[in-house]
C-alpha cells in the first residue's frame, strides 16, 4: 500500500472538522494521533541494497533480495506523538513546531521493524528534520481555511516521511541475511 497522502489529508481534515464542530481538545488530539498512526501503517521499505544472501560456500542469492516490507511497529511511539500534539494545542504554538517535533520523534522511535512473508528488517529510521510545519503560519495569517491548513500540514508531513531513511539488517524467510537501507515508501 505504501504511504498514501490522501489517507493523511482525509484524517487531518476529519480531526480538524471535529474540532470545528465542537469536539474538545482531547478528542481532536486522539483523532489526529490515530489518523497519523493509520497513515504511518502504510510505510514500506525495500529489502535492499543487500546483497541478501544465504550463507554458505559460495553464498546463494536469497529470495528476500528486493522484497517489499511493511512497518510493524507503528504503535511504539504513539504516546509521545499524542503528547506532542496535545502540547501543540494546549500551548497554542502558532509555528506548529511542537507537533512537528512530535512527528519526528514518533518516526524515529516507531519505525524499527519491517516485515512481510517471513522476511524481516530490524534497525532504525531517521527523520533528520521535523516536517516544515512553520510554513502553515503564513497561510493561516493569509486567511486559509482549516481544511486548506489540514491539507498543507498533511503534505508537509508526507514530504518529511518520504525523506526519512531506514538502516538495519535483514533476515529473509530462506535464512538469507544482509544490509537493508533506504527511504520510506
Amino acid at each position: 500500500m505504501a504511504l498514501e497522502l490522501s489517507i493523511l489529508v482525509a484524517g487531518i481534515e476529519s480531526a480538524f472538522t471535529s474540532g470545528l464542530d465542537g469536539a474538545d481538545v482531547d478528542t481532536v488530539v486522539e483523532e489526529l494521533t490515530a489518523k497519523i498512526v493509520l497513515y504511518s501503517s502504510g510505510a514500506e521499505i525495500l529489502m535492499l541494497p543487500g546483497p541478501i544472501q544465504i550463507p554458505g560456500s559460495p553464498p546463494v542469492p536469497s529470495t528476500g533480495q528486493g522484497a517489499t516490507l511493511k512497518v510493524t511497529t507503528t504503535d511504539a511511539g504513539r504516546s509521545a506523538l499524542k503528547q506532542g500534539i496535545k502540547d501543540q494545542f494546549e500551548e497554542g504554538d502558532p509555528t506548529f513546531m511542537k507537533m512537528a517535533v512530535a512527528v519526528q520523534a514518533y518516526v524515529n522511535a516507531s519505525f524499527t521493524i519491517f516485515s512481510a512473508t517471513g522476511h524481516t528488517a530490524t534497525g532504525t529510521t531517521i527523520m533528520s528534520a521535523p516536517p516544515a510545519l512553520t510554513a502553515v503560519l503564513a497561510d493561516g495569517l493569509a486567511g486559509s481555511s482549516a481544511i486548506e491548513t489540514a491539507g498543507m500540514i498533511a503534505a508537509l508531513i508526507h514530504t518529511a516521511y518520504k525523506a526519512s531513511a531506514f538502516s538495519g539488517a535483514g533476515v529473509a524467510a530462506d535464512a538469507g541475511v544482509g544490509a537493508v537501507s533506504g527511504t520510506l515508501m
